[in-house]
């Protein structure tokens, strides 16, 4: 996988967003755009439907930049590792290949040799404590 975009150089980007900066707006749409349809799919099972959330995202990102400050970055990025900290290691594990890799639910059974239901099963398990959490 090529190199992740820091949290610095997303500031950044929302900066240059906040000024009206289209090239930037494309590098965090391009950076994101896989991993935000991933996740808002898993979620509603429905390919328009989540295709439309997900530019409604982006869309909202675009409205947002100019009021958007590295400390509230700060502050998501630990809810996030803080929430994802109370799952079990399988739970991290599996959501991380999942979503962070792009692997289907049947190459990571593979992987761990487990069947598809227990996988997917741990994964949605992940994901409703990560929404308790209210992420």
């Amino acid at each position: 996988r090529e190199r992740q975009m820091t949290d610095r150089e997303f500031g950044k980007y929302m900066s240059a967003i906040a000024q009206g900066d289209r090239e930037s707006l494309r590098a965090v749409y391009d950076e994101y755009l896989k991993l935000i349809f991933a996740v808002v799919y898993d979620t509603i099972r429905q390919r328009e439907e989540a295709e439309d959330v997900t530019s409604e995202f982006f869309i909202k990102l675009y409205r947002i930049a100019d009021s958007y400050t590295m400390e509230s970055q700060v502050v998501e990025n630990l809810t996030l590792k803080q929430a994802v900290a109370t799952l079990k290691p399988e739970e991290q594990e599996i959501l991380d290949l999942k979503v962070v890799g792009g692997f289907t639910f049947k190459e990571i059974a593979e992987m761990k040799g487990r069947s598809i239901g227990t996988i997917t099963w741990i994964y949605n398990q992940a994901i409703q404590k990560l929404r308790r959490c209210r992420l």
